[in-house]
């Protein structure tokens, strides 16, 4: 069974470490990401998307005001904007995050169908559009979503808190939190899709794995998200093409350190109807 594999590696790990080399993590997943072009475009198209029609839809109750009256007011008078925006009620920032963790936790088994889609163009040659969708799938659904949620929602009321109590720093020393806690859990979905853990399960398997090469991990996917956003200088539309290489340089740091039992039957259902 995958899970039994994926917990002997666990437990090597624990003893022995392990290695990484930058230019092979690069270099695996510039390869793949050349590969998976299509299903990389089409995540990035409707996560976007949801995005933009959600954030549209919840402006009004965050903000007071309509987009249209917003950019009127930017440009009229933006110290009375600034005054506003300063004044926004504290209930609203709260719901409003409330609402932006549900609305992440139910994209997020989309964006982790990159990870299906980088393991099929790793090891079986074609990585699908309609691989993206194979975790909305029981048990990786419920896994992906509650983990998803607490996460986003936690650290958006610390946002919150932050911006309420330490006014000017609080948006730095949330980045330098956020930052800490994705590396230290970088790994979780992929435990829950490829090693079938719970969510619980997941997390503490993450910080185990990350735990030992923690700042390597963090220079590493520094540097991922770097290309991954680096779409935007081509008119902002190159972002639809290199945003999905962070997550495809997780798969390959994924399969770098921990691996897959690729003689076992039930590999080739990963992503698929237990």
């Amino acid at each position: 069974m995958e899970n039994s594999f994926v917990k002997n590696k666990l437990e090597q790990i624990k003893r022995e470490g392990y290695g990484l080399h930058l230019e092979g993590v690069l270099s695996d997943a510039f390869d793949i990401h050349k590969k998976s072009i299509l299903p990389g475009f089409v995540v990035t198209l409707l996560y976007f998307l949801i995005l933009m029609i959600v954030g549209l839809s919840m402006f009004g109750m965050v903000y007071g005001m309509s987009l249209t009256e917003f950019m009127e007011t930017a440009q009229r008078n933006p110290n009375a904007l600034e005054a506003a925006l300063s004044n926004i009620a504290l209930n609203s920032k709260l719901i409003s995050s409330l609402l932006s963790a549900v609305v992440t936790a139910l994209i997020t088994p989309m964006l982790a169908g990159l990870y299906k889609v980088a393991y099929n163009t790793q090891y079986g040659g074609n990585g699908s559009v309609s691989d993206l969708f194979v975790y909305y799938k029981q048990p990786y659904f419920s896994n992906i979503v509650i983990y998803t949620f607490l996460f986003t929602a936690i650290m958006q009321l610390v946002n919150v808190g932050f911006d309420e109590f330490i006014p000017g720093f609080g948006s730095f020393i949330y980045l330098i939190l956020f930052i800490i806690l994705s590396v230290f859990l970088v790994f979780t979905i992929p435990f829950i899709v490829f090693g079938n853990f719970s969510w619980i399960e997941a997390v503490k398997s993450s910080i185990s794995v990350t735990s030992k090469n923690w700042f390597f991990l963090l220079f590493i996917l520094a540097i991922s998200f770097i290309i991954s956003f680096i779409g935007v200088i081509f008119c902002g539309v190159g972002i639809l093409f290199t945003f999905p290489f962070l997550y495809i340089a997780t798969f390959v740091l994924y399969d770098k350190i921990i691996g897959f039992n690729n003689e076992a039957d039930d590999i080739s259902k990963i992503g698929e109807i237990q």
